[in-house]
């Protein structure tokens, strides 16, 4: 009779294998970690370009969005101011999230006089505002709203390392004769509409102060993720120029090298 010997597994083997097994755990929990870390990026960029849509859609249909100061019937809405790097947030504390503000632009029901083609100098023409003074306390003209970027992501600049966050307002606004839509921008520096709000010795209009440093232009906006080791990844949300609805709002592929593509590589 042959007799079968019976071995076991020597050290090294065991070692090998347990070597190999973490080798393959530790690189699907990585794939995972990056695959749901590119989801949540992918998640705060479409997010924002969804905000920016909204904006459009607001503008264009002001059902339900209540003028303050006696209603529809004494003042009329027309458009939206978005703010970027407020230093206060609505309730008069740090922004420390760097939220973003928008806030429903009022004016007085147009009239006759208003047929200027430029439409800041119309919107001077009927008092466009953000902040109204009722009696002794300022009150938002209308609905004021915040948005904080998902997953903590940053709007930035395009401009390269260091990043720096976009600073800034867009003003998306219908023309108060016509209805027609426009896009403003002011780029570098902040209107800062929760300060002034809460300085009640200060009477202002801090829209109109700054209204003819608009300018018409493309606007490119760059989502970094929260974890800035993951800088390289920027992707771009663009408004472009002369938008005057929401499908001026595009998001160019990541890997997008053309003119038109992603400038925030």
């Amino acid at each position: 009779m042959v007799k079968k010997l019976r071995r076991g597994f020597t050290l090294v083997e065991v070692g090998l294998f347990l070597g190999v097994t973490g080798m393959l755990f530790v690189g699907i929990v990585m794939g995972v970690q990056g695959s749901m870390f590119q989801q949540r990026y992918n998640d705060s960029v479409q997010g924002f370009a969804d905000f920016l849509r909204t904006i459009y859609a607001q503008t264009s249909n002001v059902e339900g969005d209540k003028a303050a100061g006696g209603g529809r019937t004494e003042k009329a809405i027309y458009g939206k101011l978005v703010t970027f790097g407020e230093k206060l947030n609505l309730e008069g504390k740090t922004n420390s999230d760097n939220s973003i503000f928008s806030y429903t632009i009022v004016g007085n029901v147009k009239n006759e006089n208003i047929d200027s083609n430029n439409v800041l100098e119309a919107l001077k023409g009927v008092d466009a505002n953000v902040i109204v003074k009722n009696g002794s306390r300022f009150d938002y003209a209308g609905i004021a709203s915040q948005y904080a970027p998902r997953w903590s992501a940053k709007i930035q600049t395009i401009k390269a390392p260091p990043y720096v966050d976009f600073k800034g307002a867009l003003l998306i606004v219908r023309h108060p004769s016509s209805g027609t839509v426009f896009t403003y921008v002011l780029d570098g520096e902040t209107i800062e509409v929760n300060e002034r709000k809460k300085n009640m010795t200060v009477l202002s209009n801090p829209l109109r102060e700054k209204l003819d440093r608009f300018i018409i232009s493309e606007v490119n906006f760059c989502v970094n993720p929260e974890p800035e080791k993951a800088s390289s990844v920027r992707r771009n949300v663009r408004i472009a120029e002369g938008a005057r609805n929401a499908s001026g709002v595009e998001v160019p592929a990541q890997d997008d090298r053309s003119a038109g593509g992603n400038k925030c590589r």
